[in-house]
């Protein structure tokens, strides 16, 4: 029977404790609760701010890759413009050079006829066409090679804007 009694007592002691720390637990719950929804709307009213912040900037960072992009686009035509000039002029060389080569072959050749025409003998003539032959090989050797290096500096020349560009551009993209 002690024993029922001093478990009633500490019922008793449980109970007058449970109602003691009832008022503080309710107080520290519904202030728990309070700073929850607190919390929950400031996040809510941030929210906007936040979107408009990151519209903002994704905005603001889309601008500028377009902007870079029209820069580029813009230095690229540049660069093909000026390529295609270079290419215009050098060809334009190439045209004139080839025409004075053909211009002064055909006066060599003139001369040559004469020459062979002023022959007397069989052996003239023989000697007088291999001078010939070989004036011509050398001739056409030597031109041959003017025109393919003014087309190999014509070829460099005109590439070195695209060129440049083409690296210009990659920097950029890899910055």
């Amino acid at each position: 029977m002690a024993q029922k009694k001093n478990t009633k007592s500490k019922a008793s002691n449980a109970k007058k404790a449970v109602k003691k720390a009832q008022p503080k637990a309710a107080k520290t719950t519904a202030e728990t609760a309070k700073q929850a929804v607190s919390n929950t709307q400031k996040r809510v009213q941030e929210q906007p701010l936040k979107m408009e912040t990151t519209m903002a900037q994704t905005t603001k960072q889309f601008e500028e890759f377009l902007k870079g992009s029209n820069t580029a686009s813009r230095e690229s035509y540049e660069a093909f413009v000026k390529s295609g000039t270079i290419f215009a002029k050098g060809f334009e060389e190439i045209v004139r050079a080839s025409m004075q080569l053909a211009q002064d072959s055909a006066q060599k050749q003139t001369q040559y006829m004469k020459e062979v025409l002023g022959v007397k003998t069989l052996n003239e003539f023989t000697e007088t066409q291999n001078k010939i032959a070989q004036a011509n090989f050398d001739d056409f050797m030597s031109n041959a090679t003017k025109i393919s290096e003014m087309s190999v500096k014509l070829l460099t020349e005109a590439s070195e804007p695209i060129n440049e560009q083409v690296a210009k551009t990659s920097q950029s993209m890899a910055a």
